[in-house]
């Protein structure tokens, strides 16, 4: 199995890439787009609401104030079963909230999205014909578990980390940088011409 992980700065496509990877090569190959935030969207869709996770996917609204929260679940003990409904108002947006969310569940364990993504790819079945593009490596820890998937001894993976930048715009601006360090990536790929699915 191959294993494709993009890292670069916020807006410099690596989802896009990712998705035009998948279109490419449909008809040969098994092509699975993984993120290691798909964990924290489906936990965010029990915990707090699912358009947060939807809103999140839009590149639009995901960067936008909700105004408006609500939390719904359930307490159970010995004595009772309540349901409980709380709504908050708030000035976070999605991403806001996933970034929120990201951090407190790595407080409680740092390895909690490597897991999560490993099940993933554990349970692909075709592995000789598979490609895995994950398109948010984000953090260091994470690049060390990708890499660390090629050591087993007769290890099925073969794993390139690409780092994607962009020329046509100011990415050095965003307030974060959240990508791993530029030593770690197998090549950097800056595309000279770009196609924008949004617009």
């Amino acid at each position: 199995m191959q294993i494709i992980g993009f890292t670069g700065p916020r807006g410099s496509g690596k989802t896009v890439t990712s998705k035009m990877i998948k279109s490419i090569l449909a008809d040969v190959r098994d092509v699975y787009c993984l993120s290691f935030a798909d964990y924290l969207r489906e936990w965010i869709e029990i915990a707090i609401d699912p358009m947060v996770t939807h809103w999140s996917k839009d590149r639009v609204l995901k960067d936008k104030e909700l105004g408006w929260l609500e939390m719904a679940g359930s307490f159970h003990n010995d004595l009772s079963d309540r349901k409980f409904t709380v709504k908050l108002e708030s000035q976070l947006s999605p991403r806001d909230i996933m970034i929120g969310a990201g951090t407190f569940l790595r407080s409680i364990d740092q390895e909690v999205f490597c897991k999560a993504l490993g099940a993933r790819i554990d349970s692909i079945e075709n592995k000789e014909n598979s490609l895995v593009v994950i398109d948010d490596l984000r953090f260091d820890n994470e690049h060390a578990w990708l890499k660390s998937l090629e050591l087993v001894s007769d290890s099925p993976y073969l794993v390139d980390i690409i780092h994607l930048d962009r020329t046509d715009i100011d990415l050095d601006s965003r307030e974060v940088n959240d990508y791993i360090s530029y030593e770690y990536c197998d090549m950097m790929y800056v595309p000279t011409t770009y196609n924008n699915p949004y617009d």
